[in-house]
């Protein structure tokens, strides 16, 4: 019996392996991918049959219905005009769908997916009712795009930091309905989608164009804590395209975990050069005094010049923000005069506290000889720029208000507001992000910092047409005391600018035979006499391209050189307006894409309502606000007591 069950089995596995298809995998574990092509639909002459198959088999009831229930939404705006009727036969199953014009009512077209929209366009054109309607309200079919609606939201978000789920809300969506009907809704997770897209194809472009730069990169590094606790670490690169224009790109902006150690912001910054393809464009870093950066340059420096040498081996790699050290000079400053600065504070802060104190300060501004509308500015204590505005506003009312100060108090509130009026002027002038600020800074400081940064930037204010040698004599004669030191600085800056030279020329074997050089041709050529206010300075080594090849390219990597790292700064000002306690769940990903996008499309570009202390309150850290962590992790070095000059050379 056993034995006859098995024959039985045998045989019909033979029978099925026998009419088994070639094209059938015969093993079931193993599946094999093939595609599906959907079979060839072919008209029909019935109206009501539905559509025949290839073959001439015509359809079932059941593959119809599934057709009509599988169409998808009308995205066309066509059917806008149109409503869908259906047809149901004696058992209330739907058997075909029919297009009825909303203008006319009585032409009817088939509505089944593969029928198209062609036959409704074209009763558009020759409908009189809708001819009608479209002279009062214009055409609407071709004017929407929603593509182009979504772009412009997401770009929208970008600039004002609107949250994502502002697409969500009740009342813009009705808003964007009653501006355009042909509006389609769309949710939060769209428009991350195209927020992120563009972020994609913009870093693309991006990319290739920091690939074909014919000229060095120059970085700056910060870090900053959001409300969230979480750190974040900003990298932004500085260069001149090769239409001589100075351009600021926002690299990345990337959750940094603690430790803030220098070997761990020398792991992630380096990561992130090798990401982009700078390793061997980095002409130099510029970072705040932190202590943790000074460990960071060194390991840095060691890793590029592997892939590349930096000019003079890498004596100019380390750049110190000048914003910083200015911050820290007035920070000490300020102390002396801190008794009579607490005490202008209190009585503002007394006054703004009430608006009935308000209310009897402004009625006797009204009375006094010179009647002002200028009102009283509250500083902020870590921001020295906002101190001295306070300060001087409360100097406008000195005459006719006494602050409770005594003649000596206020003597000493008028001497430091001269005295960072120069400080505010230039702290200003070195934030810009879309002009050189390399030939706009000189001091003489404390031999850690001057002796590290002076002599590169003295060599970019050589490459300033109007100034060049005796501009560094005549204040180099305010700094030290004897000529034969004034003569050693000079010297000093005459042979890093001939090394910088040799360094480049060395790269360009086409110039190698030049029997003047063009460093000397160049400091005895006559100072450029410019009466215009607003010289450009990257026009001017523009257009001297031929004149001086060398001496061109090395302008074109120095006057990059950011002084400041305000840029990181104005990043980390945009990351706050996105990243606050009522949306601290954003991914960090979707945080770098938002900041990024927007520094890449609208660059540094500040709404007016942004505009004022951004200088003073969000872009510039002052030392006691960097130690305590306000800016970052990275904490603050000291700064012992010395002599100082600092001077702003002006652009005229």
């Amino acid at each position: 019996m056993i034995e006859q069950q098995r024959q039985d089995e045998l045989l019909r596995s033979q029978q099925t392996s026998a009419s088994t298809p070639r094209n059938v995998n015969p093993n079931p574990r193993q599946v094999v991918q093939r595609p599906i092509r959907p079979p060839k639909r072919a008209k029909t002459s019935s109206g009501r049959g539905g559509v025949s198959l290839a073959g001439g088999r015509r359809r079932t009831r059941t593959e119809f219905q599934e057709d009509i229930v599988g169409l998808g939404k009308r995205t066309s705006p066509v059917w806008d005009h149109f409503t869908i009727v259906p047809e149901k036969d004696d058992n209330d199953v739907v058997i075909s769908l029919h297009a009825v014009c909303r203008h006319c009512k009585n032409t009817d077209y088939r509505a089944e997916g593969h029928y198209g929209t062609s036959n409704c366009r074209n009763h558009l054109k020759s409908c009189e009712p809708y001819q009608e309607w479209l002279a009062k309200n214009g055409d609407l079919i071709g004017d929407f795009n929603q593509r182009k609606y979504c772009s412009l939201f997401a770009e929208a978000i970008m600039y004002h930091g609107y949250p994502l789920s502002m697409v969500e809300h009740k009342f813009t969506r009705k808003l964007h309905r009653y501006l355009n009907p042909k509006v389609k809704n769309i949710s939060r997770s769209t428009i991350t989608r195209w927020c992120m897209r563009k972020n994609s194809k913009l870093r693309k472009m991006l990319f290739e164009t920091l690939k074909d730069l014919d000229s060095k990169v120059s970085l700056t590094c910060d870090i900053w804590t959001a409300c969230t606790s979480r750190g974040y670490l900003t990298l932004t690169a500085h260069y001149i395209d090769k239409d001589w224009c100075l351009k600021s790109k926002v690299l990345n902006f990337c959750h940094f975990p603690p430790p803030s150690t220098g070997h761990a912001i020398y792991e992630l910054v380096y990561a992130m050069i090798k990401d982009w393809g700078l390793e061997s464009k980095v002409m130099c870093m510029t970072v705040d005094n932190a202590t943790n950066n000074d460990s960071m340059i060194p390991l840095l420096q060691e890793c590029l010049n592997g892939h590349s040498s930096f000019p003079c081996d890498g004596a100019h790699f380390h750049i110190r923000c000048a914003a910083h050290i200015l911050n820290l000079i007035v920070k000490d400053g300020l102390k002396a005069i801190d008794p009579a600065v607490t005490l202008v504070r209190d009585n503002v802060k007394y006054i703004d506290s009430s608006e009935a104190r308000m209310n009897r300060f402004r009625d006797f501004v009204s009375q006094i000889e010179k009647p002002s509308s200028l009102k009283l500015w509250l500083d902020i204590v870590t921001r020295w720029n906002s101190t001295y505005l306070m300060l001087k506003r409360a100097l406008h009312y000195r005459p006719d208000y006494t602050f409770k100060l005594t003649d000596r108090e206020w003597e000493s509130v008028e001497n430091m507001a001269s005295i960072l009026e120069p400080f505010y002027e230039m702290t200003n002038l070195f934030s810009g992000s879309d002009y050189p600020t390399a030939n706009l800074y000189f001091e003489q400081k404390l031999e850690k910092y001057w002796g590290e940064s002076s002599l590169i930037l003295s060599i970019a204010a050589v490459f300033d047409p109007r100034h060049k040698i005796p501009y560094l004599k005549h204040h180099f004669r305010k700094v030290y005391q004897s000529e034969d030191e004034v003569y050693q600085q000079i010297e000093r800056v005459r042979t890093g600018l001939v090394n910088l030279f040799n360094d480049y020329n060395s790269q360009e074997a086409r110039f190698s035979s030049n029997i003047i050089s063009e460093v000397e041709k160049y400091l005895e050529s006559p100072l450029h006499m410019h009466g215009d206010s607003k010289f450009d300075i990257l026009l001017y080594w523009k257009d001297q391209q031929a004149t001086y090849p060398i001496m061109s390219k090395i302008a074109k990597d120095i006057l990059a050189i950011p002084i400041t790292t305000v840029a990181s700064e104005s990043t980390f000002s945009m990351g706050g307006r996105i990243l606050n306690r009522w949306r601290a769940s954003l991914l960090s990903r979707h945080v770098e894409a938002l900041i990024l996008t927007r520094n890449w499309l609208f660059g540094y570009e500040e709404e007016p309502d942004e505009v004022g202390l951004n200088v003073g309150n969000d872009l510039v850290p002052d030392a006691e606000s960097h130690a305590k962590g306000d800016q970052g992790p990275s904490g603050s070095s000291s700064l012992e007591s010395g002599t100082y000059f600092i001077f702003k050379i002006k652009v005229s």
